[in-house]
């Protein structure tokens, strides 16, 4: 089975958000694993989004690794597949996970929220899928900034057939009325 990572720069590593939409996202030094992250400032609604081509009809693994960097709170997030046709329509939601205010540990401790989530099945029409990361502040209230770290979505493909086991046992003959 192999297994495909559809994000581009998803490590950040490249130490910029290449292949990414970003508003109010700059890079951080602070990272999960690497030398890099993405960091939402700590004022303002701020985003990340990658779109990827997929295969309609199977599932995907979301992962993401989060912290904060500071002493205020963290903010709430929303992290979202969604699944879209060859016109950039939404046919499909994937998942969506919602991660609720002062839920994040300090990556001065050396500690992150790591999030796993499976998506539904693409339905037939969808071409790709769309990963956002979002943080939603109308108000610029000011609070800690997030870090966001290996961004994945992971697409587990068969390699190849299984070979036909052996032939079962031969089950009771019907009768014939």
């Amino acid at each position: 089975m192999a297994i495909n990572n559809l994000l581009l720069n998803g490590g950040f590593e490249d130490g910029n958000l290449d292949n990414w939409s970003a508003t109010n996202t700059t890079i951080s030094d602070h990272s999960h694993t690497g030398n890099f992250s993405a960091r939402f400032r700590c004022i303002g609604s701020a985003s990340l989004s990658q779109t990827v081509p997929i295969s309609n009809g199977r599932n995907y693994q979301l992962l993401i690794s989060l912290a904060k960097s500071g002493i205020l709170p963290a903010p709430s997030l929303v992290l979202r597949v969604t699944f879209l046709n060859e016109v950039d329509m939404v046919v499909g939601n994937g998942t969506q996970v919602n991660i609720p205010a002062n839920n994040l540990p300090n990556v001065f401790f050396n500690t992150w929220h790591h999030v796993y989530q499976i998506t539904e099945d693409a339905p037939p029409e969808a071409t790709q899928a769309k990963v956002q990361i979002l943080k939603f502040d109308p108000n610029n209230s000011f609070y800690s900034s997030v870090l966001i770290d290996d961004v994945q979505l992971l697409d587990f493909e068969a390699s190849g057939t299984m070979p036909p086991g052996p032939t079962g046992p031969t089950g009771p003959t019907g009768a014939n009325f």
